[in-house]
């Protein structure tokens, strides 16, 4: 059924207002080095869909009597759509992307089984470790990861296993090994931050992000036998690292965000209220079809878009 909606030049301006708030947060996850797999389909299909009403909204705009009102909404229009083609300039890999999403749920489908199996299936785990070194292969090729809760990721699903069939001692002496190694990279990425320019600090907040994720893992993972003397001291190390990498992340972020603000020139439309009040007593009309405004999907993760409000007000206001 068709929902006929009162649509004013103001209405226009909000949606549009909020579209290039949204569109902007997707432009920083498609230029990001990495993108989940699961939020490139998301991106790309969402941009497909605000493309289809954007056309729907255009024709409306074409249709309004005051000239400056109307270049005014056309200039917005056009100041997204340059987003929207930015985003959808690699919508060829949706196809892709998606038989990397099915390699997923193949392999973590498998590892699950193991995992609730009482035998002890060595040739199905080999087999796969196998599948998941093409699987990740396959994931740097494209510029992806797998962007899922840590007890849903592949390589938790394999820590359990080991931890199920691995004697303790083995365990432990193969998790001591792993500490010592993250804690040389902790080091490792301290010493570069004061020193970093401001090209190599996104390059290095990804590895950091990688790392503490790794270390998450790791702790989940032994949290299982954590009442064990031996491991509960390896757990606590795990603790140790996870909150220095947290914190250089936090400082990383920090300086990101300070040159956004230092670099970024803002050219604000002059006396916007008057003007949004000048289009809002203009004109009215109405547009029969199931559009709706008030239909925005909010689950964007923004806690991670320390760069929305530069590119936003870039995009907004040029």
């Amino acid at each position: 059924m068709n929902v006929i909606i009162s649509i004013t030049p103001r209405n226009i301006f909000n949606f549009l207002y909020s579209t290039t708030i949204e569109t902007s947060n997707m432009l920083y996850y498609m230029n990001r080095n990495l993108i989940g797999i699961f939020m490139f389909e998301k991106v790309i299909k969402k941009t497909l869909n605000l493309e289809k009403q954007l056309n729907v909204l255009m024709k409306e705009v074409e249709l309004l009597d005051n000239c400056e009102v109307k270049t005014f909404l056309i200039r917005r229009f056009s100041n997204i759509k340059k987003i929207i083609q930015t985003i959808l300039k690699d919508q060829d890999e949706l196809e892709s992307n998606s038989l990397l999403i099915n390699s997923y749920f193949s392999i973590k489908n498998k590892l699950i089984k193991i995992i609730d199996s009482n035998e002890k299936d060595e040739k199905t785990f080999l087999e796969c470790l196998n599948e998941q070194k093409v699987f990740e292969k396959d994931l740097f090729v494209m510029g992806r990861y797998v962007d899922v809760d840590i007890k849903e990721s592949l390589q938790y699903l394999k820590g359990i296993i080991y931890l199920k069939w691995e004697k303790l001692q083995h365990f432990v002496s193969k998790k001591q090994q792993l500490l010592e190694k993250f804690e040389l990279k902790v080091k490792e990425y301290f010493s570069k931050f004061p020193n970093n320019d401001r090209n190599n600090l996104f390059f290095l907040l990804e590895k950091l992000l990688k790392l503490k994720n790794d270390v998450e893992i790791e702790i989940l993972i032994i949290s299982n036998i954590v009442f064990f003397p031996e491991v509960e001291v390896i757990h606590k190390n795990f603790q140790q690292i996870f909150i220095k990498t947290d914190t250089l992340i936090k400082k990383v972020r920090k300086n990101i965000k300070n040159f956004t603000k230092n670099k970024m020139k803002i050219n604000e439309y002059e006396n916007l209220g008057t003007f949004e009040e000048q289009i809002n007593n203009i004109c009215t009309s109405s547009l029969e079809n199931n559009y709706d405004f008030e239909n925005k999907d909010s689950e964007m993760d923004n806690s991670q878009c320390f760069m929305e409000g530069a590119i936003f007000f870039y995009f907004w206001y040029v």
